[in-house]
């Protein structure tokens, strides 16, 4: 079964930690959207505390998803997708890889609007 938490998936410190600047850049890319939604907060809202409760929150989203991936699959060498389609994974773990990754989509043309936006206001 592949789907058996095994705590010996998840060590402490990889032996591969070349893809982990990557992940940090991309999965933190929000902070373009920053100055957009600073110009737009309300007046009298705490713009660090609702960014950094909203910073926090994702961050443990991540850590747990990710805990939760390494643990549930054996070593995945180079595709994830391999290890992901194999016959023997149950439906309701492809589904949820593949939901997160269209979750995320939606997100590209605001990163461009806000963009657009801030062009605008710096001149």
């Amino acid at each position: 079964d592949p789907i058996a938490f095994d705590d010996k998936r998840l060590p402490a410190i990889g032996t591969d930690l070349s893809g982990v600047l990557g992940t940090v850049i991309f999965n933190y890319a929000y902070i373009v959207a920053v100055q957009s939604l600073y110009a737009d907060r309300k007046p009298g809202l705490n713009f660090a505390a609702s960014m950094w409760s909203a910073v926090g929150f994702m961050c443990v989203m991540y850590t747990v998803y990710g805990i939760l991936g390494a643990l549930a699959f054996p070593e995945v060498a180079g595709n994830l997708l391999i290890s992901v389609l194999r016959a023997d994974v149950p439906m309701v773990s492809k589904t949820a890889v593949f939901a997160l990754s269209f979750a995320l989509q939606p997100s590209i043309p605001v990163y461009v609007i806000l963009l657009a936006r801030n062009l605008e206001k710096v001149g």
